[in-house]
């Protein structure tokens, strides 16, 4: 245990005794006992000072405070005598200045200097929000001043909208905790039933009107009533006939999605209009009958946070270039084991838009040290459970899983035509010799990756084969399956594979993190194939450290080591094309016009 008379406390009571001669002798503030602290700082800080300070206006008091872990964390500024909440921005409404802190903190040694520049800043902020210089700032943070407004609905929207103009009539499906709002209704229930299952409540959805305002908008324009929401759809071109429309086909409560671009990026908030309970008018009910019901004074009207959930919010927060890209794509993954799994999780982690999962084994109690799937997943299909798995924690996804063998599941009859990429990560010869053929007799109209671990895991291998015939994967291999570029090599009485005490239970010994490497070339030159046009069969090698590789019982190859003396460090990725061999068995009578004969490798 740390010596609780040791550095850290000689340190900070250092500091303390610096802040305090500081304060007191350069900015004449007053320290300040316990219950003189603010109500809601006695429990947090355990230091404060009070300083009085003079602006262009007036002479304002504010308050400093520093915690148990001061000299390594910042101090904290209470403004007294402020104006209302969400008048200045960066103020808190218990009256916390949100300053920046961007900058790490370098010198613990040195606390003057600490307060110095942070009391500097918050000056600065005080002076700039009472001239309003600072104004701008609620539309470029507009997330942050919405979401908390008093009054805020406990009612959350989620949005799958496309985050961007223009006005227009979108769907939300309606519930108590959240609701939900997006493009159309199919969009809306599909998310739904992805996240939550297939439940009776998810059946319809109602229409909402999506505003597109020319900026974000500050605290003073926030619609209070829903006079003031038609004041704001009045700014837009043809937003009041938008309105009109909408009340007459929509039905209450009236949903309105408010969208703006700031400088940081979109932003969304929501309100919910509810009309009065009670109508007495008789008589032909017009357009603007009903927004002036709506408008009444009865009717009352509550703000929403908005929390975007679409893809490209989902993947890079908006500032994703690929993900317009990699949404529309469509990759079929063969074989969901140790490797397979963890790259189909990966690339759906990355925006894949649609992934199709082919396997027939069952995850055992076994496979869960090195497998995306847990306990709860033991004893059901790998190819269904994982597409259930990726399925709910990607919603905005399509994710299917196919319980078979992959020469079944790839049948013509099963059209796989919009297929972007196959990834074969079977690690069964006869499975991957059967896929190359198809492929290299143009079965096959889309690109094939494969991937395998070598011994213990100690070297991956991901090749790329374009959608062309003369790529194939029989030319780096011999008839029984062997990689012609091993990267390790075992001596004769330290086998890779080892046996359960059951009939044909052959396993390799590798854990989760040996099999990183191989995931992460295999996901990366995936994602490469997908967001460029590679026309050139590539193999891409991991080497994992000498360390493991001794550890294990191995050696580097002849062929690995060459004459780059960075290999014998291991480590290492690497790039290299796949090699063509003109007397290959499977493609040779392509590539070679005077060979006559195909010859099909035997089983074995």
């Amino acid at each position: 245990m740390p010596n609780a008379n040791g550095i850290v406390l000689r340190l900070r009571e250092k500091a303390i005794i610096d802040a305090d001669l500081y304060l007191r002798e350069q900015c004449n503030a007053v320290r300040l006992s316990n219950n003189e602290f603010a109500p809601e700082m006695e429990k947090r800080f355990t230091d404060a000072w009070e300083l009085r300070f003079e602006t262009q206006q007036t002479v304002r008091r504010l308050q400093i405070y520093i915690g148990s872990d001061f000299p390594f964390s910042f101090p904290k500024f209470l403004l007294l005598d402020r104006p209302p909440f969400l008048t200045w921005p960066h103020i808190e409404e218990n009256g916390l200045l949100c300053l920046v802190d961007d900058d790490r903190i370098a010198k613990p040694d040195q606390p003057a200097g600490i307060l110095g520049t942070k009391l500097k800043q918050a000056l600065e902020l005080v002076c700039r929000s009472e001239i309003e210089e600072n104004q701008s700032d609620f539309q470029k943070e507009f997330h942050s001043y919405w979401d908390v407004q008093p009054g805020l609905s406990n009612v959350k929207v989620c949005s799958l909208l496309r985050a961007k103009g223009q006005s227009r009539f979108v769907r939300v499906w309606l519930g108590e905790i959240q609701s939900v709002v997006g493009e159309s209704e199919r969009e809306v229930l599909i998310w739904l039933r992805n996240l939550f299952g297939d439940k009776p409540q998810f059946d319809r959805t109602e229409r909402a009107c999506l505003l597109w305002l020319d900026g974000p908008l500050v605290p003073s324009e926030y619609p209070t009533t829903p006079d003031a929401l038609i004041q704001l759809a009045s700014r837009l071109k043809g937003g009041c006939e938008l309105v009109h429309k909408f009340v007459m086909k929509g039905k209450p409560p009236y949903y309105f999605i408010l969208g703006a671009d700031s400088e940081s990026g979109p932003c969304l908030a929501a309100v919910r209009i509810f009309s009065p309970q009670h109508d007495n008018r008789k008589g032909k009910v017009t357009s603007s009958s009903q927004v002036m019901r709506m408008c009444s004074a009865d009717a009352k009207m509550d703000r929403m946070e908005v929390e975007r959930v679409d893809a490209e919010w989902v993947h890079g927060r908006g500032h994703d270039p690929y993900q317009h890209i990699l949404r529309k794509k469509h990759v079929v993954i063969a074989g969901c084991g140790s490797v397979g799994a963890p790259v189909a999780q990966q690339l759906a982690m990355s925006g894949v838009g649609k992934l199709t999962l082919i396997d027939y084994d069952r995850l055992s109690w076994a496979n869960v040290g090195r497998h995306p799937l847990g306990a709860q997943y033991v004893g059901k299909k790998k190819s269904i459970a994982l597409s259930e798995f990726l399925q709910m924690n990607y919603p905005h996804l399509s994710i299917k899983g196919i319980d078979d063998r992959l020469e079944s599941a790839l049948m013509p009859s099963l059209e796989y035509g919009d297929c972007d990429l196959i990834i074969c990560a079977t690690a069964d010869w006869g499975s991957e010799r059967v896929l190359n053929m198809q492929h290299v007799a143009g079965e096959i109209g889309c690109p094939i990756l494969y991937t395998w671990t070598e011994g213990h895991a100690c070297a991956g291998h991901a090749v790329f084969l374009p959608k062309n015939s003369a790529s194939c994967l029989q030319c780096g291999f011999d008839l029984g399956g062997k990689n012609q570029f091993e990267v390790a090599i075992w001596p004769p009485d330290s086998p890779t594979e080892r046996r359960e005490p059951a009939c044909g239970a052959v396993f390799q010994p590798y854990g989760s993190v040996d099999l990183m490497g191989t995931i992460a070339i295999a996901t990366s030159l995936s994602l490469d194939s997908l967001l460029k046009d590679i026309q050139t069969a590539t193999h891409r090698i991991w080497a994992g450290p000498l360390s493991r590789l001794q550890e294990a019982g191995g050696a580097w190859s002849d062929v690995w080591l060459g004459n780059d003396p960075r290999h014998g460090l291991g480590a290492i990725q690497e790039d290299r094309t796949w090699p063509q061999n003109f007397d290959c068995p499977v493609c040779g009578v392509q590539k070679n016009p005077q060979s006559s004969t195909l010859a099909i490798p035997a089983r074995g």
